[in-house]
């Protein structure tokens, strides 16, 4: 049976050869990726992996207005007889780390809708690979994937990893201050860390030393390593930049809007940040503060 992942990526040269070693280690005959109006060296960086590994596909998009919004739009799009779409920070896991996807689609009897249960990852470290032990917080959003759902317990699960570090975080919001009226109408719960409800996973041993030993023998297979490297510092640019942008914004927005702002980076210490948020209204500000206490 054909499994496809298809992956949606925007500014992601640094997180992609990742996201790419992994789903090819646990079995995904395609990995198609699809890049939305990047900046960054995104493209250059699936290049160098697919001469490698030609079942790693390109597509180019202008924006997000085409791609499919539910699992069974997407499937019926979709030329693999099982499908799964995810973005590059969220990644499909067996929780025994061994089986591959293929083992765990042949338990399955028919296809159809099947949710996938969804973990963040509380992570504080940057530009670090997954790691064998992981605190994790359960997300109520689930993932669909094409297959039945068979038994009580889950063998797999997805992973979601963009609460890497602050940096990564404050990078990660580059773009979003391009429709930044639409973008602070949403509700944001900010840069999130262990609490009390954080759960712990970890990974048997000889499983995960096989894993990271096949992800550094992929980097040198492909040559990417100073393609990353130059990605990482762009990383560390659009994250100077968004502070930047905080402090233009400052005297744009409204109280609301301040208020929003300031939920969204909520929970981060970096120094240069707060300079920025002290921009702000300080009524706003300290009414943050009591919301958030």
């Amino acid at each position: 049976m054909k499994v496809k992942i298809t992956g949606i990526v925007r500014d992601d040269a640094a997180y992609i050869a990742e996201w790419a070693f992994h789903h090819l280690y646990f079995g995904f005959d395609e990995l198609e990726l699809l890049i939305v109006n990047s900046s960054d060296s995104t493209l250059a960086v699936i290049q160098k992996i697919a001469q490698a590994f030609p079942q790693v596909k390109v597509v180019l998009k202008d924006s997000f207005l085409h791609k499919p919004y539910s699992t069974y739009e997407f499937a019926q799009t979709c030329d693999a007889e099982c499908s799964i779409q995810l973005n590059v920070d969220e990644f499909w896991l067996p929780t025994n780390f061994k089986s591959s996807v293929d083992e765990f689609i042949s338990t399955r009897n028919q296809l159809h809708s099947f949710k996938l249960p969804c973990f963040q990852a509380l992570e504080n470290d940057a530009f670090s690979i997954l790691k064998q032990k992981i605190l994790l917080k359960p997300v109520t959003h689930q993932f669909g994937l094409v297959f039945e759902r068979s038994g009580s317990t889950c063998p797999s699960f997805i992973l979601k990893r963009n609460m890497r570090s602050e940096v990564e975080y404050l990078a990660s919001k580059h773009n979003s201050f391009n429709d930044y009226k639409i973008f602070l109408s949403k509700h944001h719960d900010g840069y999130q860390r262990p609490s009390s409800d954080t759960l712990e996973m970890e990974f048997g041993k000889i499983a995960y030393s096989k894993y990271v030993d096949a992800y550094y023998g992929f980097l040198t297979l492909t040559g990417i390593k100073p393609l990353i490297k130059r990605a990482r510092l762009e990383v560390f640019e659009r994250s100077q930049q968004t502070i930047q942008q905080i402090m233009r914004l400052s005297k744009l927005l409204g109280e609301d809007e301040k208020c929003v702002l300031l939920n969204l980076f909520s929970g981060i210490e970096n120094k240069s940040l707060k300079l920025a948020l002290a921009k702000l209204d300080a009524n706003t500000f300290r009414e943050s503060i009591k919301t958030s206490a």
